[in-house]
């Protein structure tokens, strides 16, 4: 299997920092608070849009019945909140 290469957080700041007129540490902070501002909105349960990249949103999934692994024990996995990503047409088309 091909290994698939992870940018991290860091390798993004190296990258912006590289496009612009930002130094190394100026641009991790500038990445960091990008972050920050999706986090505290998602949290917020605010849709958060990148034009060209994607829209991210906070869905809620219901109740539901599921078999544990091992035992094939019946449970009820409860419902709960999760973020969801949907990938913009442009992204997609890249990637195809």
């Amino acid at each position: 299997m091909t290994e698939i290469e992870t940018l991290r957080k860091s390798d993004l700041a190296e990258l912006v920092s590289a496009r612009t007129n930002l130094n190394r540490s100026q641009a991790a902070h500038a990445v960091a608070a990008v972050f920050d501002v999706m986090f505290e909105a998602l949290t917020e349960e605010k849709r958060v849009a990148i034009t060209g990249f994607g829209t991210f949103d906070v869905r809620a999934s219901r109740e539901r019945t599921g078999v544990k692994p091992g035992t094939s024990e019946r449970i009820t996995i409860p419902a709960r909140k999760r973020v969801g990503f949907k990938v913009s047409s442009p992204l997609k088309n890249a990637v195809k």
